[in-house]
């Protein structure tokens, strides 16, 4: 476990929470049994049947002892255009039901952010986006991209069935096709 920043979230169930952000380089098999193994489909993503990149870090947000948010991380180059661009991407980001709306998955994803700019250096971040949960991070300043982005699966090459949102850090994002070169995140 890394660093463990700790910061109060506002919270119409309770007057402030006391939260606990925690990063990771692998979760544990109770972790993942808690965190997305609480439905059959948490990302209502099954019925795509895409295979999906392994997250390499995590960042999680405790309530005391409970890890009630997480967001994976990976890092990669795409090709934007054609050119190569170095992002950081979010992915299997998830909050437990009984805490969806309280601004938990949004304090996790903007830890996540903080360490894909500050830490890793980057000034891009992208993510494959369910049409759902659009609303949720345009709120958070990504950005839903148009371009056909270009994944592989064990069948090939394929277009993502939906679209990709991209975050800026001081840097604009490329015109063009985006070519992932790997399995989506």
């Amino acid at each position: 476990m890394r660093g463990s920043p700790v910061f109060a979230i506002r919270c119409p169930a309770r007057r402030y929470l006391d939260m606990r952000c925690v990063r990771m380089d692998a979760l544990s098999s109770d972790l993942r049994r808690t965190l997305f193994e609480w439905s059959d489909d948490p990302f209502q993503s099954k019925a795509w049947g895409l295979t999906w990149r392994p997250k390499e870090h995590h960042v999680l947000l405790y309530d005391e002892d409970r890890a009630v948010a997480h967001v994976g991380l990976v890092r990669a180059t795409v090709m934007v255009g054609g050119a190569p661009l170095a992002v950081g991407g979010l992915g299997q980001v998830v909050t437990l039901p009984e805490f969806q709306g309280r601004g938990f998955g949004k304090a996790c994803v903007q830890e996540a952010e903080r360490v894909l700019r500050q830490e890793w250096g980057l000034r891009h971040g992208l993510l494959f986006c369910f049409p759902r949960l659009k609303a949720f991070y345009e709120a958070l300043g990504w950005v839903a991209r148009r371009e056909p982005v270009w994944i592989w699966q064990p069948q090939g090459r394929v277009a993502f069935p939906e679209f990709s949102m991209a975050r800026e850090w001081g840097a604009e994002w490329p015109e063009g096709e985006i070519e992932v070169g790997g399995m989506p995140w």
